[in-house]
């Protein structure tokens, strides 16, 4: 691991590794795993602050992790991220879902997983002290494709294979180094059998008409503007730079059709420092979440 100082604001980035980043385990059990679906990939964590919730219950922060849409990366990883902003109050609810390549995942599977994940919040909140009022999402990576679609699913057209009656409103979305342009993925992974093209589900050349129709249902490149609600894109300068422009150009076209969005380029920061707790980047990321959630956020 190496270290590196972002030179506008002092703090240090770790720079950690894939390496390092699956061996970070939860330090503590989540309160509740709860089932959304009978597949044994379908399940989330649930975890509750210590303090007593408020009459409406505890905001809520969905953490859904990345690893390239690939089976091989489990979601353990992010959980000392949900650990940390339910210490800080927030009810959090990391996600597990199925991915390309297992069973049932890919077009539609993995898609209707998220969906399904989100609108599950509902049963959970005949059990649990949760405000359904105030629902953050936190993406990174892959899973920065997943909270932004999400986001945007009320204007999925109902003839859609991923269209779902009724998706659970969310209040605001953070994406962490997020893979923001299928299309770009696609041409960069020709091979059919790539996690990419499972999770598109369309055969052919990268112009297919099916691909570009399912492009426009999930594509958070393409629906950047249907995503009302306010946004905050991070993103580390040793990122990948194809990822960087995909971050400002999502940005752009959001600020293009009106919608609240901010951007911040972590400077010595990398892709995996968008998710470790004890580096740099994380005060920022984690006040960005805290305060689309409502929980004032201490200087």
């Amino acid at each position: 691991m190496t270290t590196s100082a972002d030179p506008t604001t002092g703090a240090t980035h770790l720079n950690p590794t894939a390496q390092d980043m699956v061996e970070w385990l939860p330090t503590t059990v989540a309160d509740h795993r709860i089932r959304y679906g009978d597949d044994a990939q379908q399940f989330g964590d649930l975890r509750l602050p210590a303090t007593p919730a408020p009459a409406a219950g505890h905001p809520v922060i969905v953490v859904i992790h990345g690893g390239g849409y690939s089976p091989n990366w489990p979601h353990d990883h992010c959980a000392p991220l949900a650990e940390d902003l339910t210490a800080a109050g927030a009810a959090t609810w990391t996600i597990e879902y199925r991915k390309p390549g297992q069973s049932g995942g890919g077009w539609p599977g993995t898609w209707l997983d998220i969906a399904a994940a989100f609108d599950h919040l509902r049963v959970i909140a005949e059990q649990h002290p949760i405000d359904l009022a105030r629902v953050v999402v936190v993406g990174h990576s892959a899973g920065g494709t997943f909270g932004s679609w999400a986001a945007g699913r009320a204007t999925i057209p109902a003839g859609s294979e991923v269209h779902v009656a009724d998706p659970l409103p969310l209040s605001g979305v953070v994406t962490l180094a997020g893979m923001l342009d299928l299309q770009a993925f696609l041409e960069e992974e020709p091979e059919p059998s790539s996690h990419v093209h499972r999770l598109v589900g369309a055969d052919g050349a990268s112009d297919d008409a099916a691909w570009t129709a399912r492009l426009a249902e999930i594509s958070p490149s393409v629906r950047g503007g249907a995503v009302s609600v306010p946004q905050a894109l991070v993103i580390g300068s040793l990122d990948d730079p194809g990822m960087i422009e995909q971050s400002r150009a999502y940005v752009a076209e959001a600020e293009a059709a009106g919608r609240p969005v901010s951007f911040d380029l972590l400077e010595g920061a990398n892709h995996f420092d968008m998710v470790d707790t004890r580096g740099g980047a994380w005060p920022l990321i984690a006040a960005h979440a805290l305060s689309l959630a409502g929980i004032e956020v201490s200087a």
